[in-house]
């Protein structure tokens, strides 16, 4: 993976819409721009699907001493960098009330009949550092996109940009699932090891 920045997703909008790289985010307007669009929109991006790199896992025991809902047995505090639900992780519950759900999330709290409480959370941000390779391209057009218009006054530019970030964040998208369903079968002759 490669060490990605502020500042160099910053350059790769910047030649995106035309201009030169910089060497400071503060020595230019435009990138002080674009430097804060970035940090609006990661988090946007982060929640349009279920990112590998943004996954984390949670085992909680410490319910808070408070009640918060009376359907639920127990709440929880939620990370600060809750983002929204992967996976919940109790599936040991017998749920006998098809309606019944395993949690409710309000209030930045999960109330839940469980514990503890296990699950995998999306996070609400990322340093970009430990971004993907393909979400990083996916980021840097949909920040293109987002400020051309107010940097170039260029309608096609703009729509030229978010027809690129859209192919991108495709074909990211599809790269992530790809990784996340690869699995291997037991009983397959291909995933089979001889031992001799």
């Amino acid at each position: 993976m490669l060490p990605f920045s502020q500042l160099s997703i910053v350059n790769q909008v910047l030649l995106e819409i035309g201009r030169l790289p910089i060497t400071n985010i503060s020595d230019s307007p435009d990138a002080e721009l674009i430097s804060a669009k970035v940090d609006l929109l990661l988090p946007v991006l982060l929640q349009e699907t279920h990112w590998n790199f943004a996954i984390k896992y949670r085992s909680d025991n410490t319910p808070l001493t408070t009640q918060f809902s009376p359907d639920y047995n127990y709440s929880y505090q939620l990370p600060s960098d809750y983002g929204h639900m992967f996976n919940w992780g109790n599936f040991n519950n017998n749920f006998s009330d098809p309606g019944a759900q395993p949690f409710l999330i309000t209030d930045g709290l999960i109330n839940s009949n469980s514990q503890p409480i296990n699950y995998y959370y999306i996070v609400k941000n990322v340093d970009p550092d430990a971004l993907s390779v393909m979400f990083f391209r996916a980021l840097v057009l949909f920040t293109a996109s987002d400020v051309s218009l107010a940097l170039t006054e260029n309608q096609q530019l703009t729509s030229y940009l978010r027809q690129k970030y859209e192919m991108e964040k495709s074909r990211a998208v599809m790269r992530n699932d790809m990784e996340f369903y690869k699995t291997t079968t037991p009983y397959n002759d291909y995933d089979r090891t001889i031992l001799v």
